[in-house]
């Protein structure tokens, strides 16, 4: 979903299957790297999955062509709401691991 979430409007359902299969196998080795090699301590495996998820949709968007023409009246943003995204996404990255972190034993 967090991936499917940075790629909305940028591929059609073709795209988005071959993005779910390579993210399956990608997703496997990810975190077979980080719990087995790493040692990486997850509670509840949510800080892995959805840190995957995200990375994997903005590394997604670079290969995807836009579907609306870059010229459309929807395509276009305010700096109030560039603003909002940025702020918002800079609390969750800072507070968000803290949260669900918090409870890990850390051995």
């Amino acid at each position: 979903m967090i991936t499917f979430g940075a790629i909305l409007g940028k591929c059609n359902l073709q795209q988005l299957f071959f993005l779910v299969w390579w993210e399956m196998i990608f997703y496997a080795l990810n975190e077979t790297i980080c719990v087995e090699l790493l040692s990486v301590t997850d509670a509840g495996g949510s800080i892995l999955v959805h840190t995957f998820g995200a990375y994997y949709g903005l590394a997604a968007t670079y290969g995807f062509q836009p579907t609306r023409a870059k010229n459309s009246g929807n395509a276009q943003t305010s700096h109030a709401s560039q603003m909002v995204a940025m702020v918002g996404s800079i609390f969750l990255w800072m507070y968000w691991p803290s949260f669900n972190g918090a409870l890990s034993s850390g051995v």
